[in-house]
């Protein structure tokens, strides 16, 4: 599992729930690629805070990069999405690498951004309602090796043949005078 979301996105009620997806699945570990990996402050913070929830800090891992961070997602299987402010950007940079996303919906736009970039890249399966659905969909995902590694290979191809990746279309309708 890993992240790429900026810290400013995390909090306690996010950490909790990586916690508890980590606990869930075992061997599993987090990947932080954020510029602030090579941080003491931000690593001893992060491992404080997975600590409260009983996950070890050599289940935390980092890659402390600023720009040119694309490589790494092949060093995660999973994303897991912050909350309440999810990601936009990072989530179809996440996708396109081939790394599916689990995001968490709330009702707000601000919460609401990967559910949009999720189901217009047909992966609505992958967006939950509830704390709980949001860990019952991370653990499910994590055991099941096929999808992922389908996912992994075939995800730019599937993007493309969905208006996530169909960009003419959405500028054609953009412009369309209606």
């Amino acid at each position: 599992f890993g992240t790429m979301n900026k810290p400013n996105k995390y909090t306690p009620e996010l950490i909790a729930t990586w916690a508890e997806v980590l606990k869930q699945v075992p061997n599993s570990r987090f990947l932080f690629v954020r510029p602030e990996g090579n941080v003491p402050a931000f690593r001893a913070n992060m491992a404080k805070e997975f600590a409260k929830h009983g996950v070890a800090e050599n289940k935390l891992a980092y890659i402390a990069i600023r720009g040119a961070n694309m490589q790494y997602y092949n060093e995660m299987d999973i994303a897991l999405d912050t909350f309440p402010h999810v990601g936009g950007t990072t989530t179809c940079e996440t996708l396109w690498m081939g790394v599916p996303t689990v995001t968490l919906v709330g009702p707000a736009f601000f919460e609401r951004i990967s559910y949009s970039n999720l189901n217009n890249a047909g992966l609505g399966d992958l967006c939950a309602f509830t704390r709980e659905e949001y860990i019952s969909k991370a653990i499910a995902l994590a055991g099941d090796k096929k999808r992922r590694e389908i996912l992994r290979t075939g995800l730019r191809a599937q993007i493309r043949s969905k208006p996530l990746g169909q960009t003419e279309r959405f500028a054609e309708n953009f412009y369309k005078k209606i």
